[in-house]
């Protein structure tokens, strides 16, 4: 060999580099740099909309004040509101005054300060009262129109009670001195009954609705009731003018009682005087004379 041993090439081992390894750190760089941005991003969005609804609402109240105090200005503190005149009417036994009473009402008061819902709760709360209407007539008026609820019967819960007025409804409206006149609903045990207190006792209610029927109806030409008992839970005994007994059944009250009033007038023509009329059947009605 023409060279020596020593003088061999030295072989240089280069070593191997990863360039995933490489590359990698700087992809995590950039990574945690896009997330930052974007929370830097959201963080942004969200303070500007944080931003935006604090004034929205800052200035809804702005509104909000703006509306009450001029609101305030031009009519609740406006002395051209002030009332002159109350106009107070009712369809029954309420004079104006009473109205004015229950209804809290006065003159020298502002239009608008006055709650026109509160003043129909207050009236309303009267078991007399039905429904009211209050409007306000510009510039000092306030016309209050109350609509009462009107007696059908009579209802007697024991022979030593005060009888008391009640409406078809079932609304009880007090002691029915002053009405004599109507019929008597008798037979039943609710007890506690007072002004002001709506029944839900279907005996009652039955009975109501066979006077309602009557009332309304051309049926009271022939059928004059003078007392309903509702003790018996599957008829209804109703007196009529001259002592005649109607025992009925509680169902098909309009039909039952037009073929009640038939039977009056037929026998009314023919002379005779019926005493008891069984309106029990779905066919014919069997009918007794003195």
């Amino acid at each position: 060999m023409w060279w020596h041993e020593d003088d061999k090439p030295v072989l240089v081992r280069r070593r191997k580099v990863n360039k995933r390894k490489q590359k990698y750190p700087e992809q995590i760089l950039m990574v945690n740099a896009r997330i930052t941005e974007k929370k830097q991003q959201f963080r942004q969005k969200v303070a500007t909309v944080v931003v935006v609804l604090v004034s929205l609402g800052g200035v809804i109240w702005l509104i909000f004040t703006g509306t009450n105090w001029m609101g305030r200005w031009l009519f609740s503190h406006n002395k051209q509101f002030t009332i002159r005149h109350l106009d107070l009417a009712s369809d029954g036994r309420l004079k104006p005054w009473h109205i004015r009473e229950y209804g809290h009402l006065a003159e020298n008061t502002n239009l608008f300060s006055i709650s026109i819902k509160q003043v129909r709760k207050d009236l309303e709360s009267v078991p007399l009262v039905k429904h009211v209407e209050v409007r306000r007539q510009l510039p000092d008026t306030l016309q209050v129109t109350v609509r009462e609820r009107v007696a059908l019967a009579r209802l007697q819960s024991n022979p030593y009670g005060l009888p008391l007025a009640v409406d078809n409804e079932g609304f009880v409206l007090g002691p029915s001195a002053q009405a004599p006149h109507l019929p008597m609903v008798k037979g039943f045990s609710h007890t506690g009954l007072r002004p002001g207190t709506c029944i839900q006792s279907k005996d009652i209610l039955d009975a109501l609705e066979v006077l309602d029927l009557c009332d309304t109806t051309r049926i009271s030409e022939y059928v004059n009731i003078q007392s309903i008992d509702v003790g018996d839970p599957e008829y209804l005994d109703v007196v009529l003018n001259d002592d005649i007994l109607v025992r009925m059944s509680r169902n098909r009250f309009d039909w039952r009682l037009r073929k009640v009033a038939g039977i009056l007038r037929a026998n009314k023509q023919l002379g005779r005087d019926p005493v008891f009329i069984t309106a029990t059947g779905e066919s014919s009605f069997p009918v007794q004379y003195q």
